[in-house]
């Protein structure tokens, strides 16, 4: 979810350009970013695909166009936007959108969509993370979240943690939560674990337009250090 919201979302071209504004938000993101933003550290690559793995995976969109993929982030700059070829916002932005789909739920007009967008693996384990973190806190699962229209600032509710001393875990914890701001965020990032830890995940809800139309959208990833999260437990549990 973390990278569905603060990735996934503000990347979308129509958002960038306002026209979710209505209903879902728009984005801090401006075109003129693209190939100059530093969106996250040197170890933040994320990659854009309606191929490949993950349950957004589709040959065509429903616009009748083949879809397409690329980097969104390399090296931690920005290098691409989420678009769809049939839309007026890829067209007054020619050449940015590395992913492309365009995609509706039944008889609905399509809307430029993420399909796949998935971190990409860096090296190592979880357990060579928690010692290099050496004292902090593995958060586990999402339970909730919030994010402002623009995607600049969030919060995460999870299912649990544990508390990390010397690089090992010594106690569970109940209802932990974590809260930031998305560029300070994602340029903190110290670590993404490797290939053998990384795993797709399915998000089966993500809502857009109005009236509102449902997608499925998939998220790779492995676990990942971050070194300046606020974090505590969520009010009330």
């Amino acid at each position: 979810m973390q990278i569905h919201e603060s990735i996934g979302h503000p990347l979308e071209i129509d958002r960038i350009h306002g026209r979710e504004a209505d209903y879902a938000g728009g984005s801090f993101v401006q075109p003129s970013d693209v190939g100059r933003l530093q969106y996250g550290s040197p170890v933040v690559n994320v990659f854009g695909s309606a191929s490949g793995l993950g349950v957004g995976t589709l040959g065509w969109d429903d616009d009748g166009y083949a879809v397409s993929s690329g980097a969104l982030i390399t090296g931690g700059v920005l290098t691409g936007l989420i678009g769809a070829s049939k839309s007026v916002d890829s067209e007054q932005s020619p050449g940015i959108a590395q992913s492309s789909a365009s995609r509706s739920d039944g008889a609905a007009l399509p809307l430029v969509r993420m399909a796949n967008v998935d971190l990409q693996p860096g090296e190592g384990s979880t357990d060579d993370l928690l010692t290099e973190m050496g004292s902090g806190l593995l958060l586990l699962g999402n339970r909730s979240f919030s994010i402002d229209a623009d995607r600049r600032r969030f919060h995460f509710a999870c299912e649990g943690a544990w508390r990390i001393s010397n690089g090992q875990r010594v106690e569970m914890l109940r209802a932990p939560g974590y809260q930031g701001s998305t560029l300070p965020f994602w340029r903190s990032c110290v670590k993404v674990a490797g290939a053998a830890e990384w795993q797709t995940h399915s998000v089966t809800f993500c809502v857009k337009g109005d009236p509102r139309q449902r997608a499925r959208v998939g998220h790779g990833a492995a676990p990942a250090l971050f070194d300046a999260v606020s974090y505590g437990p969520v009010s009330g549990r």
